[in-house]
């Protein structure tokens, strides 16, 4: 898998050398805030959409998420996929903003998914150990399981909250 840093990303874009820019993150989540020109195809839809969208399985495809964990695994699929020339921005839309690149930004934008994920599982963990302590002891599995799958989660870099919340209407 190639990468670039967000410095050198923003230098191709800049000077029109950036053939193809894929957004791996959710459709709320572009909406809220994208570079122009780039194209959304959310990590979870990507085998659908780049197969519509891109026949040239020999292009330069530059992919780009939030922070460049998204994009790594949608180069790593792409990939699979017979795609050869994939490369993850390093960084992603965030470091972009922090570089002073050109972003077009919502004014009522939605949470981002990791935000998302975050009042989840704070919410499940909290409501756990409430009933734990009020209603009965067993409740307190429900903040045991969300705990473990935090604790999946920042082992293999997988959410798989994230996904489900990715796949929810308000984040359409």
């Amino acid at each position: 898998m190639k990468h670039i840093t967000a410095e050198e990303a923003k230098e191709l874009i800049e000077n029109g050398d950036c053939s193809l820019l894929v957004d791996v993150r959710s459709h709320a989540e572009f909406r809220a805030s994208h570079i122009p020109g780039a194209r959304n195809m959310p990590l979870d839809e990507l085998e659908q959409d780049i197969g519509e969208q891109v026949k040239d399985k020999d292009a330069t495809l530059f992919l780009m998420c939030s922070c460049g964990n998204r994009s790594d695994k949608a180069c790593e699929e792409m990939q699979e996929l017979g795609y050869h020339n994939v490369i993850s921005i390093e960084g992603g839309i965030i470091e972009m903003k922090r570089l002073g690149m050109k972003i077009i930004e919502e004014q009522h934008h939605t949470i981002s998914i990791e935000r998302q994920v975050r009042i989840v599982a704070g919410s499940l963990v909290l409501i756990g150990l409430i009933l734990g302590f009020t209603l009965h002891p067993g409740y307190f599995a429900i903040s045991a399981l969300i705990g473990s799958g935090l604790l999946f989660a920042g082992i293999t870099d997988t959410c798989g909250l994230g996904l489900l919340l990715a796949r929810m209407p308000w984040n359409k």
